[in-house]
């Protein structure tokens, strides 16, 4: 695991740029914002740039966000066409088994996705993100708009 550690100003500009330069206007200031925590955030599994590019060209066409992995299983198993990428992260609490707890969740997300498919999935630890929100959860899958 790594020590929980925000970006500079300058790193996380050039985060911004590159997805801007990459990707135009899909993605807005916000969910952009949000990848940056994401990656700052991933304490236990980290979340590598290079992966976050290969997903959002993936999602270009079309994608949805989701809060909870509930919402996320119900949309899956209501829709019709069914994502072939996903991504998601979760903090993980210390008080269970962290191994144990990432592996099931793990192979919870895997089922949701189809075909030649790709997975994306980070992770933290509440106890390394004192100061950030506790029980955090996001998601994101690729589908045609």
């Amino acid at each position: 695991m790594k020590d929980y550690q925000p970006f500079s100003a300058k790193i996380k500009s050039e985060i911004i740029d590159e997805i801007k330069n990459n990707f135009g206007h899909i993605y807005s200031d916000e969910l952009i914002s949000t990848f940056i925590k994401i990656m700052e955030e991933s304490t236990f599994v980290e979340l590598d740039f290079a992966d976050l590019l290969a997903f959002l060209n993936e999602c270009r066409n079309g994608f949805k966000v989701f809060t909870t992995q509930q919402a996320l299983t119900e949309f899956v198993k209501s829709s019709e066409r069914k994502p072939t990428s996903l991504f998601g992260h979760k903090k993980l609490a210390t008080e269970v088994n962290v191994f144990d707890s990432y592996s099931q969740y793990i192979s919870e997300l895997d089922k949701l996705v189809v075909g030649n498919r790709c997975l994306y999935v980070s992770s933290g630890v509440c106890a390394d993100l004192s100061e950030q929100q506790q029980n955090y959860e996001f998601y994101m899958v690729n589908c045609k708009s």
